[in-house]
């Protein structure tokens, strides 16, 4: 099977020098409170909205679809993931994001996506709530492996596990 894949640089992002990667780094006028940092799950539902779109004019066709968030985007879409979604890939996600336990309650939604949780080891104690809550939730613990994206880059084999849970879950082709 292959892949297709979609990059979204949701609003507010800015590029980081001093990430290894260039990745980008939020605005903090985009971020400084619940209310406005929820507004980040509209970004990933107008990207899935128009994907069939776009995926049309560049002659590309798919039957599932899957999301990597990193960080705080794997904290949007624990608390809202869009609709439609066949996976999600977490990449170092928080239990508690703006004082709310997002373990406690997860969108139903969830109970049925299978999500794979990329973590340090120092927070894998936190990530076994969202286990007990959603069944057909992962997590992997990864050593030094840093934050968000920059996982990937530090841990290459990473992208190796990644792929095998995409090939695994509900048989993406």
């Amino acid at each position: 099977g292959h892949f297709s894949v979609a990059l979204l640089l949701p609003r507010g992002s800015k590029q980081n020098q001093r990430s290894p990667l260039r990745g980008r780094m939020l605005s903090r006028d985009f971020t400084g409170s619940y209310t406005s940092a929820r507004m980040f799950a509209y970004d990933f539902q107008e990207a899935l909205d128009i994907l069939p779109e776009i995926s049309a004019e560049a002659g590309l066709k798919y039957e599932r679809v899957c999301v990597l968030g990193g960080d705080f985007y794997s904290n949007v879409l624990l608390d809202q993931p869009p609709p439609g979604l066949d996976c999600m890939v977490l990449l170092s996600p928080n239990r508690f994001w703006y004082g709310r336990d997002l373990s406690a309650a997860p969108p139903d939604q969830l109970r049925e996506t299978p999500v794979l949780m990329f973590a340090t080891r120092r927070f894998g104690y936190e990530l076994s709530f969202f286990q007990e809550q959603l069944p057909m939730t992962e997590v992997v613990l990864a050593h030094a492996a840093g934050n968000g994206y920059e996982m990937l880059y530090r841990k290459p084999e990473l992208l190796e596990r990644m792929i095998l849970f995409l090939k695994g879950s509900r048989e993406f082709t």
